[in-house]
């Protein structure tokens, strides 16, 4: 199979969908609050693989052989990274062939055969709404990475392609992500939005089911003696959990930190211990999400 044509296969009609994007990348803590409760390790939120479910046509008029083509890729993990993909069936649907549990190598550099994707063949049996669900599950060791941390990262996702059956045949709706999580050192979190946002076990929530983001109901400005004069403002990200705390902080996110700006740092830790957030919200529940902001610190 020439190169032309692998790129070919990996490219999909609901490419827009599942977004491939590059390696993750940690970010250098410009400070770290002296409350073991509010230290964190900053990560930058960028999804290296995907999973694709991709119907042979847009609409199916056969009810007794719907074919489907599920796709697995990552754009730079390596070579050898053997990823697991799991399907289950909605309602009212029947298997006819193709592995229901596949393993392959979804990596852009694998040079072996093409494992990475692979057909299945259904029977609807009933009328009604329906779907597909695809769970994809890999690990890498970081010593594969340039951050290089010694251990291994474990990501996961769920797609799900929802489908409507009546007498005319099968009709797909758009493949959506359900789940798309990462597992690093022990703590997972949840792909979204521009960081990894901390959670304590697997959820089915993305970033676009977020109709309120996390948001600062109340503030107050930091006080530094012996700051530069003037006015300081002092960008942070918080993590809030889903019951409103702050989980995790820092400040100087994008890593423009100097020495000379401790002292204006940390007046603004302790500012920033008395705000109050609001946990973000999706339409039935409240979940973890991130605040970017700034702390406002007067000199005195």
């Amino acid at each position: 199979m020439t190169s032309r044509s692998r790129r070919k296969l990996r490219t999909t009609r609901f490419g827009s969908v599942v977004a491939l994007l590059c390696c993750t990348a940690i970010l250098n803590l410009a400070a770290r609050p002296s409350d073991a409760a509010l230290e964190f390790r900053s990560v930058r939120d960028v999804r290296d693989f995907s999973v694709v479910l991709e119907p042979a046509e847009p609409h199916s008029e056969s009810r007794e052989s719907i074919r489907i083509r599920a796709i697995m890729t990552s754009l730079s993990c390596p070579a050898d990274t053997v990823a697991r993909c799991q399907i289950a069936l909605g309602p009212n649907l029947r298997w006819i062939s193709g592995d229901r549990v596949h393993t392959g190598h979804p990596s852009s550099r694998w040079r072996g055969e093409p494992d990475w994707f692979w057909p299945i063949e259904l029977l609807a049996v009933k009328e009604g709404n329906t779907y597909v669900r695809a769970t994809l599950s890999y690990r890498i060791s970081c010593t594969h990475t340039p951050r290089g941390c010694g251990d291994e990262y474990a990501d996961e996702m769920v797609v799900e392609l929802p489908m409507f059956v009546d007498s005319g045949g099968v009709t797909f709706s758009m493949v959506r992500t359900v789940r798309a999580e990462t597992v690093r050192l022990g703590q997972r979190f949840r792909y979204g939005g521009d960081f990894l946002v901390p959670i304590d076990a697997p959820e089915e929530v993305v970033y676009s089911d977020i109709i309120q983001r996390a948001r600062v109901v109340h503030q107050e400005i930091g006080h530094c003696t012996g700051c530069p004069p003037g006015h300081h403002e002092v960008p942070f990200v918080a993590f809030v959990t889903s019951h409103g705390a702050v989980r995790s902080l820092t400040f100087f996110p994008n890593g423009d930190f100097s020495n000379s700006q401790a002292p204006v740092v940390h007046a603004a830790e302790i500012a920033i211990r008395r705000w109050k957030f609001e946990a973000a919200r999706t339409e039935n529940r409240r979940v973890a999400d991130y605040v970017r902001g700034v702390v406002p610190v007067d000199s005195e």
